[in-house]
């Protein structure tokens, strides 16, 4: 092959330029597209109804929850923010506790037909900007973490060998008496 008096390591550096060129390209591209897909959605701070919350705990691969456990508990959060496409929850997180010393994140969902979109990195977005105003110094903010890769971009890490995560598997009876 001719290379015309350019050596191979300049025809490389040429090819390499092109590469990088091409990928920033193509690197912008996507954070255009997402945000301009990001924008078709909207984002409210506003408690989930039990409907859309069961609704998507099931489609998103969570674990069901009793309706009327729902309806009650979900009054009780400390915070919520749901994500909607034309008027519908697609999207929802919330954080539990008691609002000083303990912050549980919870119920991060997205209905599978909007995932990969970064509907899920937006909620915890909102969540954490939620924590940071209100935890003080010596809070203790948690989750379990499904996705790891999600929860890490915001700093948090296993807590393994320092603690183990564990539930308890006990289960109430329809008048709320705890079973063995």
């Amino acid at each position: 092959m001719k290379n015309y008096g350019v050596s191979d390591e300049e025809l490389l550096g040429v090819w390499y330029l092109t590469w990088v060129s091409e990928k920033i390209l193509i690197g912008c591209a996507h954070k255009f597209i997402r945000e301009k897909v990001l924008a078709e959605y909207q984002i409210i701070e506003k408690i989930i109804d039990a409907d859309n919350f069961l609704r998507l705990r099931e489609i998103s691969g969570l674990s069901p929850r009793p309706r009327e456990a729902a309806e009650k508990a979900l009054p009780n959060s400390l915070y919520c923010v749901q994500v909607l496409f034309d008027n519908k929850p697609v999207g929802m997180g919330r954080v539990v506790g008691d609002g000083a010393l303990n912050f549980d994140i919870v119920d991060i969902a997205v209905d599978p037909e909007h995932q990969g979109r970064g509907l899920g990195r937006k909620i915890m977005e909102s969540v954490m900007t939620y924590i940071k105003g209100a935890a003080v110094q010596g809070s203790y903010v948690c989750l379990m973490a499904d996705v790891p890769e999600l929860y890490e971009k915001f700093g948090f890490t296993l807590s393994r060998p320092q603690s183990e995560g564990m539930v308890w598997t006990g289960i109430a009876d329809e008048k709320g008496t705890i079973m063995e």
